[in-house]
């Protein structure tokens, strides 16, 4: 009887969100008429925005984790402290001469 349930439970789940994303497009579109579905074409262009922004947003968020575990490691650890932020100062330095000339 749960399997009946859930298979419900998620059909009218899907109607609900099949509603509300018809609705958005209906307005994006300017449709008064409820009686009308509005039926978006995938075109390249699209794919492959979809696919760059995801791929960015992984990247960023891969970089991020990454960043914050090498600051948790330099916070924890005193010989990589000393590390870092020898490499800071010389990072600084470097710049500080780049954008000097």
């Amino acid at each position: 009887m749960s399997k009946f349930k859930k298979k419900l439970v998620g059909d009218i789940r899907q109607e609900q969100e099949t509603a509300i994303q018809q609705e958005s497009l209906r307005q994006q579109h300017g449709i008064q008429d409820k009686n009308v579905i509005v039926v978006e074409k995938s075109n390249m262009v699209k794919f492959m925005i979809r696919q760059l922004s995801a791929i960015i947003k992984f990247v960023t968020t891969t970089m991020i984790l990454v960043l914050a575990a090498i600051g948790l490691l330099s916070i924890i650890y005193p010989n990589i402290r000393s590390e870092l932020l020898t490499v800071l100062l010389q990072y600084y330095d470097s710049l500080k001469l780049y954008f000097s000339m």
